[in-house]
């Protein structure tokens, strides 16, 4: 056993560690507790095994997704087979082991696509290379950072269990990585499990510059370690990990009465391995935008039929549904998903100011704002004047959804047979979704209105095989649509991975309960200052942040919503 008080690994000390301890939570565990410094080395494979852990096939995905998408026809139909193939195992793996009879034929099926996909679509095998610390820092310009954050259990502790919180900074020009330890995850849930009987309150106290109980701020758990690596005015690419995501850090007040986002210039991702495919494949800049809000949720399957007549509602389009459920759960009988009246406000408000932006507008409200409407985006013929993508509608620029979010945490062992998919399965991507137009016979029921209609409930898993490569800006005007499974693997799962997945350039979603007056009120900032006043997007969001902090200095008001890109 290597000497745990030791100063730094020799290249053959890392060696052994990484024989001995294969995961990135053994590697980080060995060093909880140590205040000394690790080596050039060991900083940078940890910052390699996070880039790896937290964004490997999500960014491959989004980079294939863009071969795919220029390749000849015949090699677009083998990259769809080879997705759809993807897709039935992925629901293959919801079902209780010994329902997993098809498990091997497609598992084959998928490896033998993939082969043929090497063979005959250029790029395919570099979309799926390891990226390197060395990538990510040759991606950075001068006054960038780019922050790893990680998460990880003390496994040597005695006793174990403490799991622990750190940084790995890169910046310009620097030899290796830098790590920086945090904080024990205990400390920052001293925090954050207070009572939220008034959210506005609590939320206040959260991002206070400090706590009147002794207990320390988000400032000196999250940033006061890191200060010393930067002086203002940065721009800091960061990825966050674990209990993180639940924050936003540009709320985080500081000791002169500041806040974060006054002194630096934060941009969220997936990954920091993003940056290596910053300048490829943005999405076409056309002029239509898809609107949802007002939603009516109650069952009423003439309604619906007669709202989507447009879509040709049939047995054909329901390719996807996810939530067939075996039975329902009775813990949600009686419980409904209740009209939001704030949210069509919102979507006429906002589509007043996209017309002036001279964006065709496809607003679907009431038993309209269908699952069908939603996924209709690029595999159905469109109209004129609306742009079009291999003779298909494509996905809208502007994807602007106000409903409800849900996301269930991961049932462990608590989870039984007799209870709905989207609470209990195993895949994180099918327990967070959006609820869409008559979706409470579904939530109710665990069953469709009719055999040929969708159910109304959107899961991630189902974002996940649309076509969005054409789409800038999806908006999230949702309750807590930014929250997903704080994965091992791959960071956080939900909706955010999904719509990444499905091609979006940037997502707006939120992090917490947000009144729905206040909501529509920094929409409409935000697609001003946006599309009348010619900001970038991550500009215009900053803007609008600031303008209704000047207004509700609360950051209840006006930090819920965050963006990632």
């Amino acid at each position: 056993m290597l000497n745990r008080a030791s100063a730094h690994f020799s290249q053959q000390e890392m060696n052994l560690y990484l024989l001995q301890f294969p995961t990135i939570d053994d590697w980080l565990g060995t060093r909880a507790k140590s205040k000394s410094p690790l080596s050039a080395d060991l900083n940078a494979a940890l910052y390699n095994a996070a880039l790896f852990r937290k964004g490997y096939f999500l960014q491959s995905s989004l980079i294939a997704n863009q071969l795919a998408a220029a390749a000849p026809d015949s090699i677009q139909l083998i990259y769809e087979d080879w997705k759809n193939t993807k897709r039935q195992l992925a629901e293959v793996y919801t079902f209780p082991k010994t329902e997993r009879m098809s498990l091997d034929s497609l598992e084959n099926q998928s490896i033998s696509l993939e082969k043929q996909l090497v063979q005959n679509l250029p790029g395919f095998s570099e979309a799926r290379r390891e990226v390197r610390w060395q990538d990510v820092q040759s991606a950075l310009k001068m006054g960038e950072t780019a922050v790893e954050f990680v998460d990880f259990e003390d496994k040597l502790a005695d006793p174990p269990g403490k799991h622990y919180y750190a940084a790995l900074v890169l910046r310009h020009g620097e030899k290796a990585p830098e790590f920086v330890p945090l904080f024990e995850e205990q400390e920052l849930l001293a925090l954050t499990n207070r009572s939220k009987s008034w959210l506005a309150d609590y939320t206040e106290k959260l991002y206070a510059k400090r706590q009147t109980d002794g207990t320390k701020s988000l400032y000196q758990l999250v940033w006061q370690p890191l200060e010393a690596y930067f002086s203002g005015g940065e721009k800091i690419w960061f990825s966050a990990s674990g209990l993180i995501h639940r924050l936003n850090l540009e709320a985080i007040q500081t000791p002169d009465n500041q806040v974060l986002g006054d002194k630096f210039n934060f941009s969220s991702l997936g990954s920091t391995r993003q940056l290596t495919n910053r300048n490829a494949g943005k999405a076409p800049e056309n002029r239509t935008a898809a609107i949802f809000g007002g939603i009516r949720y109650e069952a009423d399957s003439t309604a619906i039929v007669k709202e989507n007549a447009d879509l040709a509602l049939s047995s054909s389009t329901v390719s996807s549904r996810t939530s067939d459920f075996p039975e329902a759960d009775s813990t949600l009988r009686g419980n409904n998903w209740n009209y939001l009246p704030a949210t069509e406000k919102e979507v006429t408000d906002i589509e007043k100011q996209l017309i002036v932006a001279k964006f065709n507008v496809i607003k679907r409200t009431g038993f309209a704002a269908s699952e069908e409407a939603l996924k209709s985006f690029g595999g159905q013929l469109g109209l004129d004047g609306y742009f079009y993508q291999n003779n298909k509608l494509a996905s809208p620029r502007i994807l602007h959804i106000a409903t409800h979010g849900f996301f269930f945490p991961d049932p462990g062992k608590n989870s039984g047979n007799k209870r709905t998919i989207f609470k209990v399965s195993e895949n994180p991507l099918l327990r967070s979704g959006l609820v869409l137009s008559g979706a409470n016979h579904a939530w109710k029921t665990g069953k469709p209105l009719s055999p040929n209609m969708e159910d109304g409930i959107l899961t991630a898993l189902e974002i996940a095989q649309m076509d969005l490569s054409s789409t800038e800006l999806v908006v999230l005007s949702a309750c807590e649509t930014g929250l997903g499974d704080l994965a091992g693997n791959e960071g956080v799962y939900g909706l955010q991975r999904a719509f990444k997945i499905a091609g979006a350039q940037y997502l707006v979603m939120s992090l917490w309960k947000i009144n729905d007056e206040k909501t529509g009120e920094f929409m409409a900032i935000f697609y001003e200052k946006w599309l009348l006043n010619a900001l970038e997007i991550p500009a215009a969001f900053r803007a609008a942040q600031s303008q209704m902090r000047q207004k509700y200095p609360n950051p209840f008001f006006w930090a819920g919503f965050v963006l990632v890109e």
